[in-house]
């Protein structure tokens, strides 16, 4: 049943190639974009002197806040 299975696939794949190349393409270019933006995110949130810096705070998640207990907030977690 597997082989069957996979026998449609490759066809499929075989029979609409130019769409399956752009539907990856576009997949890897959206990929691309999410990784670049977490990256400037992560890079500006490390740096406190763009504007507004001095009300920037970081959000700590820990394996316990999944768990149902109360999370827990320190000082250190606000980046002055």
């Amino acid at each position: 049943m597997i082989a069957h299975y996979l026998k449609v696939a490759f066809r499929n794949l075989w029979k609409y190639k130019f769409q399956h190349i752009v539907s990856a393409l576009c997949l890897a270019v959206g990929v691309l974009a999410f990784s670049l933006m977490i990256r400037f995110v992560s890079v500006m949130s490390e740096k406190a002197d763009y504007i507004g810096g001095e009300r920037a705070m970081q959000l700590n998640i820990g394996k316990k806040d999944f768990a149902g207990d109360i999370p827990f907030y320190d000082n250190n977690s606000i980046i002055t």
